[in-house]
């Protein structure tokens, strides 16, 4: 049961079907968007196997605004967390429906949001985006609540989706270096999990964030990323074991992105054949070939005699978690 605590902040729980959450406008994007999806799962589920990996039920996905698509890569996660600059937003809303719907459709063919674009939706903000993604995969008997916690916004949806029930947790932070004290704090909880990064502005390759990189690499022992993560040279050096996917070819051509180009990465592609990822979601999308490593430690492989599970996370929440909010 939801606890008593709860009871006093149910103008910020909302109980209803996911149908309620829709934009019009969108068919076409939401169709394609669907369909590189549909690839992203096969492709997934086959390298997993293929590696024989095990993946966490808990999936931590840092500066991933509001984009849920880890759900597709882990089709059994229990509980997806995402953090990200932009605002939380308050409830669902549609206030703004032409600036949200242009947002959503540059998303949607491109892979990713735009921070600065994102901070305007102040009222309606990410929770409104991710109830919108939400219907459109079918998501059932969703609840969200809306709350702080050590002094950061955040909230929670909980629904049903290929019958199970699912967790995403969105929190508004800056995991700086400079603001370290108090994620520490909020993220302690989180012993391990996978990771997934794309699209991440390359904050994990800049000074000023060693701390999140390393907190990062202690707890996950599975990696799905692009080029915008964790250098490559710094996943060799920690003993991971690196499969590359796609290409690193040609530089970006996006004014201010030449500098983070990585030489070696650069060169271990050159060392494979040259191979093409099936899909785009990121910042190479249209412009140059898109890449995706899956960087893994020993402790996540499987035994040899250890077979693949058919569903390899068994959280399940069936109530909203009890220690959301502050006391």
């Amino acid at each position: 049961m939801i606890a008593m605590r709860f009871l006093l902040s149910l103008v910020f729980c909302i109980f209803v079907h996911a149908s309620n959450y829709s934009i019009s406008g969108l068919d076409s994007d939401w169709q394609n968007w669907n369909k590189i999806h549909e690839i992203i799962r096969e492709w997934s589920k086959k390298q997993v196997n293929k590696l024989r990996i095990r993946v966490q039920e808990v999936i931590f996905y840092p500066f991933g605004g509001g984009d849920i698509s880890p759900i597709y890569f882990f089709p059994n996660f229990s509980r997806l967390i995402i953090i990200g600059l932009e605002p939380t937003g308050n409830n669902f809303s549609l206030e703004d429906e032409d600036g949200i719907r242009e947002n959503l459709r540059f998303f949607l063919r491109r892979g990713f949001f735009v921070t600065r674009d994102m901070e305007k939706f102040r009222h309606s903000g990410i929770l409104t985006v991710i109830l919108l993604q939400l219907d459109q995969i079918g998501a059932k008997n969703i609840q969200y609540i809306i709350g702080y916690r050590h002094g950061f916004k955040l909230f929670t949806i909980t629904f049903d989706w290929e019958e199970k029930r699912r967790e995403i947790t969105y929190i508004q932070a800056n995991l700086a270096d400079s603001n370290h004290f108090n994620w520490k704090i909020l993220l302690e909880e989180f012993q391990k999990f996978t990771l997934f990064v794309k699209g991440a502005s390359f904050v994990l390759q800049q000074p000023g964030f060693e701390k999140i990189r390393e907190f990062l690499v202690a707890r996950a022992d599975l990696v799905f990323q692009d080029d915008t993560g964790i250098k490559y040279g710094d996943l060799c050096d920690l003993g991971y074991k690196i499969e590359l996917f796609g290409g690193y070819y040609l530089r970006y051509k996006i004014p201010g992105l030449e500098k983070f180009f990585q030489e070696e990465l650069k060169e271990a592609y050159e060392q494979l054949p040259k191979n093409v990822l099936p899909f785009s979601i990121s910042y190479r999308s249209h412009q140059v070939e898109p890449n995706m490593l899956i960087a893994y430690k020993n402790a996540a492989k499987l035994a040899e005699n250890e077979a693949i599970p058919s569903d390899v996370c068994e959280y399940d929440s069936q109530d909203l978690p009890e220690n959301l909010l502050d006391e």
